[in-house]
């Protein structure tokens, strides 16, 4: 489980990332798996990599301009994402599909929602499927 934080890649790694992910959707997953993904955990003062399964849906939620501040890919099933973002964007992912979102605390602004994967899933092969089709829906649908 990690905290994030957007200030460790810079503008150049970002841009490349979108460019290969808008050019190959089908594998967005994959291309953003085998990245190495550093941020600061404020909890525990240290920065740390990232759980490698997270690393697409943290790129593209920063990309969004929805900076998550937790995260866990999930062991095997448990995978969310913590996010300050606006309502009219969690919709736009819960509309992707497969994912959940909640509100997680309201009385802040932004909002902070948790982002879940739907129930029913229960091997690591089984998320990393799943995850790789939410990938490919989310090029199409929140990031072209």
């Amino acid at each position: 489980m990690t905290t994030t934080n957007a200030d460790t890649l810079s503008l150049t790694t970002r841009s490349s990332w979108l460019a290969a992910v808008r050019q190959n959707s089908d594998a967005a997953w994959d291309v953003s798996k085998g990245l190495k993904i550093i941020r600061y955990d404020h909890e525990h003062n240290r920065e740390v990599v990232l759980e490698t399964g997270v690393n697409f849906f943290i790129m593209a939620l920063e990309h969004l301009g929805a900076p998550p501040y937790f995260s866990c890919e999930g062991h095997p099933t448990g995978f969310y994402i913590a996010v300050d973002a606006s309502y009219e964007l969690m919709r736009k992912v819960e509309a992707c599909g497969f994912f959940h979102v909640e509100i997680a605390r309201s009385l802040t602004t932004p909002v902070t929602f948790c982002i879940r994967l739907r129930e029913g899933i229960d091997t690591s092969e089984a998320r990393d499927e799943v995850l790789r089709w939410v990938a490919t829906a989310w090029v199409t649908g929140l990031l072209s």
